[in-house]
């Protein structure tokens, strides 16, 4: 379908789509092991960086169609991307000494039980129950959005963005400075990640105040107990966290067999 779209005369649009997705990939996974959050999200698409660097114009319909095609399913919803899942898994096996292939295997394991049920689930809910009571963001807003955005790119296509390669090169300048200034000095304490967080939409809808609570308990019990009194209190907030995830699967398994429906919040 990429031949029929015309992208086979332009690989150079999808193979800098692609890297960009990859950096992103890369970035995110970096975020979940080091930072512990669990819904990573980028403020640039990898198809606003492309056109936003070389204009809409300059591309062809049919690399537009193809990045279109890809972000939706692919790039958009970042959360599923299993990159970051699968590093920060490896780093619990790490932790735990579990036996490496073991644990490798059952990866595989669930990513192929994964590709071979979700998909059947969704669409036998979709069909039974409708497609907007079950997922509105996959089923209409998804489509409006990347569609809306090509339409608009074909009929009246983005000029390149004046500033944006001297903010990439700003946004470079300035983590690498806090990158430094994380790993020279003990007594610095903004870490980089916080500015990469800074301008995302999980930070701001979904993670600053739990973020901003979490922080002023662990100062708190800094100085209160030191170290010790953390290292002491630390297990029993694990604990809240891993019984919520348990209660939440055995929801998962026993809500549908007993009528009743799970009230989750967006991207929970």
């Amino acid at each position: 379908w990429f031949v029929e779209l015309g992208v086979s005369g332009t690989p150079t649009v999808f193979a800098a789509f692609m890297g960009v997705f990859l950096a992103y990939s890369l970035a995110m996974a970096r975020l979940v092991a080091a930072g512990g959050v669990y819904v990573p999200d980028v403020s640039l698409s990898p198809r606003d960086l492309v056109t936003g660097l070389v204009g809409a114009a300059r591309l062809s319909p049919g690399s537009l169609t193809a990045m279109a095609l890809v972000q939706g399913p692919f790039v958009r919803i970042y959360k599923l991307n299993l990159l970051h899942f699968f590093l920060n898994d490896l780093k619990i096996i790490h932790a735990a000494r579990l036996p490496a292939r073991f644990a490798v295997t059952c990866l595989w394991a669930a990513l192929a039980l994964m590709v071979a049920i979700v998909p059947w689930v969704i669409l036998h809910y979709a069909y039974r129950d409708g497609s907007l009571n079950f997922d509105v963001w996959l089923f209409r807003d998804a489509g409006d959005v990347e569609f809306g955005q090509l339409a608009y790119s074909l009929g009246a296509p983005e000029a390149p963005m004046a500033y944006l390669p001297s903010g990439l090169a700003f946004g470079g300048a300035v983590m690498a400075a806090l990158t430094w200034l994380n790993a020279r000095f003990i007594w610095w304490s903004i870490s980089p990640i916080g500015f990469v967080l800074g301008g995302t939409w999980g930070l701001g809808q979904r993670m600053w105040a739990s973020a901003f609570i979490a922080w002023l308990v662990v100062v708190a019990l800094r100085r209160i107990g030191g170290l010790r009194l953390y290292r002491t209190v630390r297990p029993m907030f694990l604990g809240m966290v891993i019984g919520h995830l348990v209660m939440m699967g055995f929801r998962s398994l026993f809500d549908p067999v007993l009528g009743l429906r799970m009230h989750l919040a967006a991207w929970e």
